[in-house]
């Protein structure tokens, strides 16, 4: 029951997010909850209400790294960097997740001055551990230039673009 209830009301923050003062209003309110929420969830494509709660989590969290100080707590916190880097595997997750996952790495590596830093000094994260936003990225990039899917193609792009901006030694990879 209390699952049901969590994702209605994510859906509510959800629109709420949707315009700036959305996003100003929820940062310092909610980013803590989310946290904790999603680095308590455990994946399971067989419970349908718990793949839909992380879903709407990461989509509430890509909206809310669009401020700049929604941007900065999420890149500070290692655990959602942690499962946005899980969840950005097609081959394991669901598209929804790959896509959210691009768009909150994006949004904090284009806005957060210095996410290399945090990435790797402070979260001990590897530049290996970006080898699958690599090649999911790049596949998406490819799959969506065959099929003209312009959204999903400009999404790829800034994605690379960011990446190769804050890690100039993974632009080799594109």
């Amino acid at each position: 029951m209390w699952m049901e209830l969590v994702t209605r009301e994510l859906a509510v923050l959800i629109n709420v997010s949707v315009e700036q003062a959305g996003q100003v209003y929820l940062v310092g309110r909610v980013i803590p909850a989310l946290d904790a929420l999603i680095t308590g969830l455990l994946y399971t494509k067989t419970d349908e209400l718990t793949v839909e709660v992380i879903s709407r989590t990461l989509n509430l969290l890509a909206k809310l790294s669009r401020d700049q100080q929604g941007a900065l707590a999420i890149a500070q916190s290692k655990n959602i960097v942690l499962r946005a880097l899980l969840y950005f595997n097609r081959g394991v997750f669901p598209a929804e997740y790959v896509l959210q996952s691009l768009r909150l790495l994006n949004n904090c590596i284009k806005t957060v001055p210095d996410f290399r830093g945090i990435f790797l000094d402070t979260h001990g994260f590897t530049l290996k551990g970006l080898d699958k936003c690599v090649s999911d990225t790049l596949d998406l990039f490819n799959e969506s230039l065959q099929k003209g899917d312009w959204d999903n193609f400009t999404n790829a792009c800034s994605f690379v673009s960011g990446l190769s901006d804050a890690f100039p030694e993974r632009a080799i990879d594109f």
